[in-house]
């Protein structure tokens, strides 16, 4: 048996629930249309992406009125993950997790493709100088500072090449957080943009991935990391 994922709406703080009305698909009813991922833009609520293996659905009304933002896509494309620019609310970047990053100057209107990286995991945006990428791959961190056109390897320190998650920091864009593992999973750090990474997990329990990587917009000591087995927070970077 196969699994479905559907998109869900709460309007109370998650006490109660209710399938997000209006989708234009119905999920796991031929032609199959899956749910990846859905994204919040922090900056307004209201703006919510759903991404789906056919391509990527957008809505502006807090998931009441929904339409495809599929334009200079390939067909069918399955649309993996959605990253802001903090810097511009009108840039999104798409990601499949098969390869492959699009970018939309027009909240979504139309896609380019910037890069066609492949293995990606996850992918964040430097908030004060949009033209530098980070992303997370099956073969560790990668970094662009051309817009991903270009990528460097950046895994100085890293035990495991396998990284799951990646989270910069809003205000110290230098300190960045990633959570990776393949036999053992890890947190890292990294004070100088990724040129270097020091291991600090002390107390997360070493199981085989971190689902949720997040890093305080506010401070770079504050994070959290979800694991199986529970929610996990530092204060001391």
């Amino acid at each position: 048996a196969s699994i479905t994922w559907d998109v869900y709406l709460s309007v109370d703080g998650g006490f109660t629930w209710q399938n997000a009305p209006n989708l234009p698909f119905s999920p796991g009813v031929p032609p199959r249309v899956d749910v990846n991922s859905v994204a919040i833009d922090l900056r307004n609520p209201e703006v919510v992406w759903v991404c789906t293996t056919k391509g990527i659905c957008l809505s502006t009304s807090s998931g009441n009125k929904w339409r495809w933002r599929n334009e200079g896509l390939p067909e069918n494309f399955d649309a993996g993950f959605v990253s802001f620019d903090l810097s511009d609310p009108s840039r999104v970047y798409l990601c499949s997790y098969q390869g492959g990053i699009y970018r939309s100057e027009n909240f979504g209107g139309e896609w380019e493709q910037v890069s066609d990286l492949s293995h990606l995991r996850d992918l964040a945006v430097d908030p004060q100088d949009p033209q530098t990428l980070y992303a997370a791959t099956s073969g560790g961190v990668r970094k662009s500072v051309d817009g991903g056109a270009n990528w460097e390897s950046k895994n100085a320190g890293l035990l495991e090449l396998r990284v799951d998650k990646l989270a910069v920091c809003q205000s110290e864009p230098n300190v960045l957080y990633c959570a990776s593992g393949s036999n053992f999973a890890a947190v890292y750090v990294s004070e100088d943009g990724a040129e270097s990474w020091q291991r600090r997990d002390e107390g997360v329990p070493r199981e085989l991935f971190m689902p949720r990587l997040i890093v305080s917009p506010v401070s770079a000591d504050l994070a959290y990391v979800g694991t199986p087995f529970g929610v996990y927070k530092t204060v001391d970077r």
